[in-house]
């Protein structure tokens, strides 16, 4: 699977504007406030701008691809704003099918600079990177594959304090996966797992017993699911 130069520059610029340089804060606030929905969208066209600017050749092709991108990604979450739409994998599809659709009706008429082109695969371990990290974290914290509970009886700052070291476990746990995938290396993820395992059998069994274990096993499928789906569709993957 390949993708195009293009299609590579519009996910970057996805992710980033999507995710990256959209704090909680404005998360939450384009649900309730316009203002917060503006300004989500310039800053999402503002990535989306920056990186045709940096990998393509101006053409009035990019404008309109700079234009169909960020009016259709507005245009999505004022539709799910007013439907008072939640699917997290339904709203990324309909975004993700906007730039498919744009890479492949003005693909062929833009030009992507020998920059792009030269480091075609680099990017797409960039992406893959961008990917794995945030939007993969924040699919599985949606609760859309599977909903955990949370039955611990923790204080808040004790809650908080573990909840943010289990993000930084997950993050590290797929940034490892993911480069031993790079490399071919499929029998060292085995030993990554069993190692996370061991760390943390003391957790497990003096927590809520077999209820945390399944919760602790599912989760860490999900996060390697996640890894090796998104390899696979960006081609990374070593035969």
């Amino acid at each position: 699977m390949n993708l195009s130069s293009l299609m590579v520059l519009l996910l970057m610029g996805h992710v980033l504007g999507d995710f990256y340089f959209q704090s909680d804060k404005m998360a939450m606030g384009k649900k309730e406030k316009w203002e917060w929905m503006a300004a989500h969208g310039m800053v999402y066209a503002a990535c989306i701008g920056l990186v045709l600017l940096v990998g393509a050749e101006f053409s009035l092709e990019v404008f309109l691809a700079f234009l169909a991108v960020s009016l259709s990604h507005i245009t999505v979450d004022i539709f799910k704003k007013h439907i008072k739409w939640k699917p997290f994998v339904i709203d990324q599809f309909l975004h993700i099918l906007t730039l498919v659709a744009v890479s492949f009706v003005l693909g062929g008429y833009i030009e992507v600079s020998d920059f792009v082109v030269e480091f075609h695969d680099y990017l797409l371990i960039a992406l893959g990177l961008l990917i794995i990290l945030w939007p993969v974290g924040l699919l599985i914290e949606s609760g859309e594959i599977w909903k955990f509970e949370d039955n611990r009886n923790l204080i808040s700052q004790d809650k908080k304090r573990l909840q943010n070291a289990s993000k930084m476990i997950g993050y590290l746990e797929r940034i490892i996966v993911f480069f031993l995938l790079l490399l071919g290396q499929y029998s060292a993820i085995a030993l990554v797992i069993a190692a996370k395992s061991i760390a943390r059998f003391p957790e497990i069994k003096d927590g809520e017993g077999r209820l945390k274990a399944d919760y602790y096993i599912i989760g860490t499928m999900l996060s390697l699911a996640g890894v090796f789906l998104v390899g696979w569709l960006l081609g990374l993957m070593q035969s």
